[in-house]
């Protein structure tokens, strides 16, 4: 990767359980009760990120701590207030690493083009 990959926003939600696995969930204000690919893809690479990390709370010592490939997203309803709770499969890296780097690809692409 010749550069840094910007992530803007920020993880709404870590939970550990008390089984040292690490949860990635997420809060969307919206008018259905519905979950995106984006979403998907948020949480996803917010598994990602922890699972790289080099934080040492993410090591726990001897005990180390599992990634489910499962999120949470949380969806809040602007037209009557409700909440539902979804559960969605995360896309492993393998998946999401090649998504990243083909937007990138096409954004210099883009930028080129502009420029020239």
């Amino acid at each position: 990767m010749r550069r840094p990959v910007p992530v803007h926003g920020r993880l709404d939600r870590l939970t550990i359980s008390s089984a040292h696995s690490v949860f990635v969930s997420d809060t969307k204000s919206r008018r259905r009760h519905i979950v995106t690919i984006k979403d998907v893809m948020q949480v996803s690479l917010g598994r990602m990120l922890c699972l790289f990390s080099d934080d040492p709370i993410f090591k726990n010592g001897d005990k180390g701590m599992t990634f489910p490939e499962r999120a949470f997203i949380q969806t809040i309803s602007r037209t009557d207030g409700t909440v539902q709770w979804h559960t969605v499969r995360t896309m492993p890296p393998s998946e999401l690493i090649p998504i990243f780097l083909d937007y990138y690809a096409r954004s210099d692409q883009t930028a080129m083009h502009s420029a020239a």
